[in-house]
């Protein structure tokens, strides 16, 4: 199914939510909520459900796959197709690649092809490797033994590139090119080249590779870098809160304080990525993704350029984060959350802001910025409106679905309001469209 962007036939997505996944194929951009992969490109978004929750996502050109409970699927134009399933009695770990996935089960481990179902046998050593990931397009394997790194490709015999002392990950790209986490450093191998070691740390776990497998986009402790695996060094570096996504064609980046998709020259692609705890009443929605929208005109409105926990109470917006909370253009600390703790709803109450943490710390502050009191397991109001006539939410089995007057959607969403003939669903996740 097709969402149409910026405008267009129902459905339009407003906000893409937080995703579990994020990356690029080279021509396109693609997100995994729950069980659905979202894919952009000039045309709009797709949405593509998967069928079971993903465990992980791979991407090259024209083609994704991804690790289901029992096996991986191939995503081909609007479908999931080609699954190759793993017998349910063996104790499976799939890593998926475009083109093939890595199952490593008792008694057998092999490299299975999606697009035929082919099954190849992987060399021993490689079973007993502490880090082993398949190629991302044709049958292949890299793995790390006894601090030697290794590269299969099928039909040949392992080659060794070089040593791997201290190793903590590994990320395989098109056709073998690969980089590891040292302890200290990272080892870049090129796909037709032994490793060398870059000089710096890179987080690999991070790594998304060009489609000719010659570049990759790898965090590091202040951003993001581009790496040029045959020159092996960082040809570019872009400071700040951001996550590697990928190249469709160009270096795309997920800039996570404004929840927001990225060029290369800090172009925003699209936003509304982020968790937001969306809420209606009166003319306006608030979330999710950290802005707001009139639900009779479906105008978006002026909102802070940050994610967070907004809430309306059909007039007033406010957007909560783990520090502040704004109204307006007035930005107040609430100083709710310590550790681990997070906000996990907001509210207005009269003259007041309410805030509650996921830990059932809940304060009250005026639009000044006053706190005027603090208490834990407080009730907080239900803002969320009513199911409208003919919307039916998806079940607990089928989470990412529901139907709008007998059209069924495969989309994430949990809450939905109604304005005219404007339907609007969304989700805790940040996820709003308008069907």
């Amino acid at each position: 199914m097709r969402l149409n962007l910026p405008a267009g036939p129902a459905p339009r997505l407003l906000a893409p939510g937080e995703p579990d996944w994020i990356g690029a194929d080279g021509e396109r951009v693609g997100w995994v909520m729950a069980d659905v992969l979202f894919v952009l490109d000039a045309k709009g978004v797709t949405a593509v459900p998967l069928g079971d929750l993903p465990d992980d996502v791979a991407a090259a050109a024209g083609r994704w796959s991804a690790a289901i409970v029992d096996g991986v699927v191939r995503v081909e134009g609007d479908a999931a197709v080609g699954a190759v399933l793993i017998d349910e009695y063996d104790p499976v770990h799939v890593l998926p690649g475009v083109d093939c996935a890595l199952a490593v089960a008792a008694p057998s481990h092999e490299l299975l092809r999606t697009r035929d179902g082919a099954r190849v046998p992987i060399p021993d050593a490689a079973t007993r490797a502490k880090f082993a990931a398949p190629f991302q397009v044709g049958v292949g394997l890299c793995w790390i033994d006894l601090e030697v790194l290794y590269r299969l490709g099928e039909g040949s015999l392992p080659n060794a590139l070089g040593r791997a002392p201290g190793a903590e990950a590994i990320a395989v790209g098109p056709r073998g090119s690969c980089l590891v986490q040292l302890a200290g450093d990272t080892l870049v191998a090129p796909t037709r080249a032994l490793a060398q070691k870059l000089g710096e740390k890179l987080d690999v776990a991070t790594a998304r590779f060009s489609i000719d497998g010659e570049s990759a986009l790898v965090a590091d402790e202040d951003g993001v870098v581009l790496l040029d695996l045959r020159a092996n060094k960082v040809s570019r570096r872009w400071d700040g809160a951001l996550t590697p996504v990928g190249f469709a064609p160009a270096p795309l980046l997920l800039d996570r304080d404004r929840g927001a998709l990225v060029d290369a020259d800090n172009n925003v692609i699209l936003d509304g990525f982020g968790a937001a705890t969306a809420s209606c009443k009166g003319a306006v929605l608030a979330g999710p993704g950290g802005t707001s929208w009139r639900l009779d005109t479906g105008e978006r409105l002026a909102g802070p350029p940050h994610r967070g926990v907004t809430a309306t109470d059909g007039d007033r917006v406010i957007v909560v984060d783990d520090e502040a909370f704004t109204v307006g253009a007035a930005v107040h600390p609430h100083g709710l959350c310590s550790g681990d703790d997070f906000v996990a709803r907001a509210a207005f109450d009269g003259d007041e802001v309410l805030i509650q943490t996921i830990d059932g710390e809940t304060g009250a502050f005026g639009l000044d910025g006053a706190n005027r009191w603090r208490r834990r397991d407080e009730a907080m109001p239900d803002t969320a409106p009513p199911v409208p006539e003919g919307v039916v939410p998806g079940s607990d089995a089928e989470p990412s679905e529901f139907t709008v007057d007998g059209v069924r959607y495969p989309l994430p969403g949990t809450a939905f309001a109604r304005a005219g003939e404007r339907t609007w669903a969304w989700n805790d996740e940040g996820f709003l469209v308008e069907v």
